[in-house]
């Protein structure tokens, strides 16, 4: 198991008039901070408060660079997570869809180590 790292999360709800790659409409975006950030052999756990919401992410690798989830808030099923990951000697990135109350949203997360 890795020491726990923290970092941070964006997403962006993508529409017709204002898609352009991860990019959306201003008032469509949220960002958290990371609160710890654990990658456990083929596993990525990391969770984040929200508006007073605990969120936590359960990933699993399904490939070299390509982990899928799903996402906890304040206990309950909150929808999936589908990521790709990319890594450096600083720290780690990941793109991909976070999917909650059958929305679609991009989403990038940055962690330092």
């Amino acid at each position: 198991m890795k020491t726990p790292m923290s970092g941070n999360i964006y997403g962006f709800s993508p529409s017709i008039n204002s898609f352009q790659g991860m990019r959306g409409k201003i008032d469509d975006a949220w960002s958290a901070l990371i609160k710890e950030f654990i990658i456990n052999g083929d596993s990525i756990t990391f969770w984040f408060m929200w508006e007073g919401y605990k969120y936590v992410a359960n990933l699993k690798q399904v490939n070299a660079t390509n982990y899928q989830g799903r996402v906890i808030c304040d206990g309950e099923l909150a929808g999936k997570i589908y990521y790709t990951i990319y890594r450096n000697e600083k720290g780690y990135a990941m793109i991909g869809t976070w999917t909650e109350d059958d929305y679609n949203y991009d989403s990038l997360i940055e962690v330092r180590m």
